[in-house]
């Protein structure tokens, strides 16, 4: 049986963070530059989403930036 000792559980607990917080840096950065490009185009953003399952294809989709709730749903026409 394999232990940890405090102080590794803390380096492992204080990586693990730093990890966590880059993600949401770079998923606000995301957000940012893909929102910025909205305004141009009615808050509306399209994506491509490549399936491989059951059958493979390729479909292009709308997304809408919802700016008060700083978030993205699929647009309905």
């Amino acid at each position: 049986m394999q232990v940890l000792s405090f102080d590794e559980w803390v380096d492992m607990f204080h990586d693990t963070i730093v990890i966590y917080n880059q993600l949401i840096g770079f998923t606000n950065k995301i957000d940012n530059l893909y929102s910025k490009t909205t305004n141009h185009n009615d808050l509306l953003f399209e994506v491509r989403l490549n399936r491989i399952d059951a059958l493979e294809n390729t479909g292009y989709y709308l997304l809408k930036y919802k700016p008060a709730v700083n978030d993205w749903r699929f647009h309905r026409k």
